[in-house]
């Protein structure tokens, strides 16, 4: 992307990885890149669409991980990582606005739920990931975070094929808007 200097150089790139992103093919970097694009286009509310997205499926889609705090590990990455951003990014933004992005979103999750592909990288982080570069063991078991008995999900398989998946996509989804509102509001009390 470095080398797309024109706005149609980029429009192509952009094109082609929302064409990803809506099959369900893209990993978690294209709607990372396409929020980057959108940074780069002076389009800030296609830019929250797309990180608020990462959050969401981030959210939706690590309840397959064995060692589940896995997603929170992801999760705890975009509040650091995107935070600066996004706040810059919202500063002028009324509260319809940003709730407007997570709408979009949230539309965008439920276009690709059936088609999302499992992403091995979501379930690469946590405790799991931690203890091991650090050559440690974890307790495990069935009231463990980390669980041994449960297999990672098949990369290339569908998110949608898995019944508890769904069954917790079904909880999580009416929360979904209330729980990620609140990031695009940074509190700068403190």
């Amino acid at each position: 992307m470095k080398d797309a200097k024109s706005p149609e150089d980029r429009e192509r790139i952009a094109e082609w990885l929302r064409g990803k992103v809506e099959a369900g093919e893209g990993p978690y970097s294209f709607p990372l890149a396409l929020a980057s694009l959108a940074i780069a286009n002076h389009n800030p509310g296609d830019a929250l669409m797309y990180f608020n997205y990462v959050r969401a499926t981030i959210v939706v889609d690590s309840s397959t991980c064995p060692d589940q705090s896995s997603g929170g590990s992801r999760f705890e990455a975009t509040i650091f990582l995107l935070g600066g951003l996004i706040y810059k990014l919202t500063s002028d933004m009324t509260p319809e606005q940003k709730a407007e992005t997570i709408d979009r979103a949230l539309e965008l999750e439920n276009r690709t739920f059936q088609k999302r592909k499992v992403d091995p990288w979501l379930c690469g982080g946590g405790l799991n990931a931690y203890a091991r570069d650090l050559g440690a063991r974890l307790n495990s078991g069935p009231n463990s975070v980390v669980r041994t008995d449960k297999a990672p999900p098949q990369a290339g398989s569908y998110y949608a094929s898995d019944q508890v998946w769904l069954e917790n996509r079904q909880k999580a989804l009416p929360h979904l808007k209330e729980f990620l509102l609140p990031l695009l509001s940074p509190d700068t009390s403190h």
